[in-house]
């Protein structure tokens, strides 16, 4: 298409320690996966999104979220993608996904990583 497209979070439903359905719903025309030719097989553990603005071009953001430990807590991981010439993209879909990173300090841009400096660490 020439151009990065934003995707709506998918599936719908709240992430939770259970697979879900992946269900894309009609939604406006450059706005879901289906533009994107992309779909799981099968369930999904996961919650993914995509947030990219018109107005920034040359970013995005990736976002996904799970409780895939089923404590109740839901984390967030991501990949932004920064405006270009700058240290920042766009917040994800996923409010704990921000402009200036993911990793530890959320400053990590352009790799994928956990969205808040406690995400992927051990309960064991």
């Amino acid at each position: 298409f020439g151009a990065y497209v934003p995707a709506i979070a998918l599936p719908a439903g709240a992430p939770s320690a259970q697979k879900q359905v992946w269900v894309s719903p009609p939604a406006a025309p450059g706005a879901d996966f289906d533009l994107l030719g992309w779909a799981p097989e099968g369930n999904v553990f996961f919650q993914y999104a995509v947030n990219y603005a018109a107005a920034t071009p040359s970013a995005y953001t990736i976002s996904a979220s799970a409780d895939i430990d089923a404590d109740g807590v839901i984390q967030a991981w991501g990949y932004v993608k920064p405006v270009t010439g700058t240290a920042a993209g766009l917040a994800g879909v996923h409010a704990e996904c921000v402009a200036a990173g993911v990793g530890p300090l959320q400053t990590e841009l352009s790799t994928v990583g956990p969205c808040a400096p406690n995400y992927g660490q051990s309960v064991f």
